[in-house]
């Protein structure tokens, strides 16, 4: 019925922009960059969504229990578990990010070979990706735990648009710090 795919709407358009969100830099920088360059792109990019991961798993760790406590709670309980989880994900967002800037040289090297050493600066500069990746993954999280799953669809819909705009304006001018930079501002916006 209507209504229900109406109220469905916004996580599905949730789940879609996780989809493209994931490959739409490298689907860009490779409209606009030669291959070699998208080649050299690929791995600080990836790994950067790799680490990426652990705070979308432990925002949805969260998840369940912030439902709950909003269904269940006071405004300032779940105001509390809001403000602890933000925290907690912050420091866990700089502790992968100072863990990234630390391994990223044996890490390139280890998955890519000595080839791709230098792309472990690139990867160090990606690595305040990190903290605002694990931010907007409990900052979504909790939109959808308290209702706000239009507010968190729109977002992640900013994002891709910001994504697709950076890499636009800044691959051209800047090279591969432009990819990364517009992997961060999109991230950011």
């Amino acid at each position: 019925d209507w209504k229900t795919a109406r109220a469905a709407l916004p996580y599905a358009t949730t789940s879609f922009s996780m989809l493209a969100f994931a490959q739409i830099d490298v689907l860009m920088v490779s409209l606009i960059e030669s291959t070699e360059f998208v080649g050299r792109y690929v791995p600080a990019s990836r790994l950067l969504m790799v680490v990426g991961t652990i705070g979308g798993l432990a925002a949805s760790a969260v998840l369940p229990t912030a439902s709950r406590v909003y269904a269940n709670s006071s405004a300032q309980e779940i105001r509390a578990l809001i403000n602890e989880s933000v925290r907690g994900i912050l420091l866990l967002g700089g502790f992968a990010a100072l863990g990234t800037v630390i391994v990223a040289r044996p890490a390139i090297v280890t998955i890519y070979g000595e080839a791709y050493a230098d792309v472990s600066s690139m990867l160090q500069v990606g690595s305040v990706y990190l903290v605002f990746n694990f931010a907007t993954s409990i900052l979504a999280t909790n939109l959808t735990a308290i209702g706000r799953q239009g507010d968190r669809a729109r977002s992640m819909l900013l994002g891709l648009a910001a994504t697709i705009i950076l890499v636009l304006a800044f691959v051209p001018w800047f090279g591969m710090i432009g990819a990364i930079s517009a992997m961060v501002g999109s991230e950011l916006a």
